[in-house]
């Protein structure tokens, strides 16, 4: 049995969500800003985040430093990206929190974007061998409402089964009647082989979260955002 099995299953469900979202596609040569934020994405509820770092990984090449800007979103404290891709190909853009209390408890996000540019559509299903990721199976972007989303829980570079994987979709504001909270954040599970899917049945933002077992009293979470397109 994989030793990172167990302590996975006993991970604390959390909350709130961190929020990584561009303001439009990604060009070659073009800046793109990438508004970072923290709250319930269901509910459209916002609260002040502390600045994260970031680091873009082009296909090729060494990876990039990058420095956030104080912003607000809804009247909470948030942080914004500039993002000039240098090349065509699927850019990883990697952002990671400041550890945060959550009651006796520490975690820390670790946020990972997939950036395409140029239409290459390569380099989507890297892993970077953090020590937790969310690897996407199929390609992250051009998805339509039903779509199976597949990917692969990796703790440091190795498949991690039978972590419980959350989620989310986006809300530009709060419905007037929210549906119960099993319905709003979804579960899957990943498999022996550290793979899970999710169906993405309406258009617009979606986050896949997993939360893993703390190391220094700090519970690492990856996450993945990706957009579904209308019909």
């Amino acid at each position: 049995m994989n030793p990172l099995l167990i302590p996975a299953l006993l991970v604390p469900i959390w909350l709130h969500f961190p929020i990584a979202l561009p303001t439009s596609d990604f060009k070659r040569g073009q800046a793109t800003q990438v508004r970072f934020a923290f709250g319930h994405p269901f509910e459209a509820t916002r609260i002040d985040v502390k600045q994260p770092q970031a680091w873009l990984y082009p296909p090729t090449g060494e990876r990039q430093a990058l420095e956030a800007s104080a912003a607000q979103d809804q009247g909470a404290k948030a942080w914004t990206l500039s993002v000039t891709p240098k090349e065509r190909g699927d850019h990883l853009l990697i952002l990671a929190g400041q550890p945060v209390e959550h009651g006796r408890q520490q975690l820390r996000d670790w946020v990972k974007l997939v950036l395409p540019v140029g239409g290459v559509q390569r380099g989507w299903d890297r892993s970077l061998g953090l020590d937790l990721e969310i690897v996407p199976l199929s390609r992250p972007y051009g998805l339509v409402p039903g779509t199976s989303f597949r990917f692969t829980v990796h703790a440091k570079g190795k498949p991690l089964p039978g972590a419980m994987v959350e989620v989310e979709r986006l809300n530009a504001s709060a419905p007037k009647i929210l549906p119960p909270e099993a319905q709003i954040t979804r579960v899957e599970k990943s498999d022996a082989l550290g793979n899970a899917a999710a169906t993405l049945d309406q258009p617009g933002w979606w986050i896949v979260a997993v939360t893993g077992p703390a190391q220094e009293g700090v519970h690492p979470r990856a996450s993945l955002w990706v957009y579904v397109g209308s019909p």
